[in-house]
């Protein structure tokens, strides 16, 4: 279950964005602050778009705790609160067509010590003194639309309760069809432990393992030791922790977990070879279109670095030509005029692009 095509408007530091035919590898270029990170934040949330914690995590995905109003004012466009943030996008599956709006939700009195019945959707919060006119949560609006099916609207909302401490308040009756796992520039292991984990007990490491084969020949087997530490058999007298093995191989570890814990979704990561060598990405790539064939998974990645993008196309070119009609290259540019435009390449133009030199990121 893939995109099709996405539309942004008013999100951080965009303030309109179209992007078309996605296909199964989609990679987005674009010099620093273009809004790389901003387009798989969009499709994050689009692809959960009933479920309000998602706009506290796209800021956590930055590194930035969400701590007040003012934190969950950074999505909007320029700070403009005004302005409600809109996604849409249409689904491979059945055509479907999504929406989601996001409008800030404002206080009218000094003191709240409770919200009374809202649709039956909010229940008692603390008491807490909240500023007149400030911005007390989010409304998210959204609306599917299959062919012959009739619309689906609801509403979820994010409600500050004080400093750091949020309500999540679900669209009742709506479950989430559409999947997707965001690996953001620095991922967090623990994460990768816990899919491991899981991955063994489902007896379905083997398929891992082969995977982890394109990086590291010698491995045979992978496990989780009691203390949480991934563990590779390379023929050694005893297994080795996967985290002295390099940067190339937990990167891959990472993402091929990801992979697998999103069969038939999406998988987005920023900065794909953030920390690598580049005489890794080759293998790197091979690996997750393996996986991605596999487990049937969109995949979404930013990058800036010229290498990445050679490796791909030699990869695709000498390897497995069969895949270039599922690769599409976009580059991001702000226009003078403030607008964001993206430049789309298919595998023919984007080869085209690498060898005569032109300027693609």
């Amino acid at each position: 279950m893939g995109f099709q095509d996405i539309e942004i408007e008013k999100f951080r530091g965009i303030r309109t964005l179209n992007i078309a035919d996605f296909k199964q590898v989609n990679l987005i270029a674009g010099c620093n602050n273009s809004g790389k990170s901003s387009i798989l934040e969009a499709i994050f949330m689009l692809t959960g778009l009933a479920n309000p914690d998602l706009s506290i995590r796209v800021n956590n995905f930055r590194d930035y705790s969400v701590r007040d109003s003012e934190d969950l004012s950074l999505i909007f466009y320029n700070l403009e609160t005004s302005n409600p943030i809109i996604f849409k996008g249409t689904l491979e599956l059945n055509e479907e067509k999504r929406k989601l709006a996001i409008t800030p939700i404002f206080s009218n009195s000094i003191n709240v010590n409770k919200v009374e019945n809202v649709e039956n959707e909010l229940s008692q919060l603390s008491s807490f003194n909240i500023p007149k006119n400030s911005m007390t949560g989010l409304n998210l609006d959204f609306s599917l639309k299959e062919k012959e099916k009739p619309a689906i609207n609801n509403t979820s909302k994010l409600i500050i309760e004080g400093e750091r401490t949020f309500k999540a308040v679900r669209a009742n009756n709506y479950n989430e069809k559409a999947r997707a796992i965001y690996i953001n520039s620095k991922p967090v292991f623990n994460s990768v432990v816990e899919r491991v984990d899981r991955i063994i007990t489902n007896k379905q490491d083997e398929e891992i393992v082969d995977v982890l084969k394109n990086i590291e020949p010698k491995i045979t087997k992978i496990s989780v030791s009691a203390n949480k530490i991934v563990k590779v058999d390379i023929g050694l007298a005893s297994l080795i922790p996967i985290n002295v093995m390099g940067d190339g191989i937990k990167k891959l570890l990472t993402i091929l977990t990801a992979i697998y814990d999103v069969k038939g979704g999406i998988l987005l990561i920023d900065e794909i070879d953030n920390g690598l060598h580049y005489s890794t990405m080759k293998a790197l790539w091979k690996a997750i279109i393996i996986a991605a064939r596999k487990f049937e998974v969109q995949i979404f990645a930013t990058t800036h670095n010229i290498e990445t993008l050679k490796y791909l196309k030699e990869l695709i070119k000498e390897e497995i030509q069969d895949f270039s009609n599922n690769v599409r290259h976009y580059t991001l540019m702000k226009l003078i005029s403030g607008e964001m435009k993206s430049y789309k390449y298919d595998f023919e133009r984007f080869e085209y692009a690498l060898e005569q030199g032109i300027e693609i990121r």
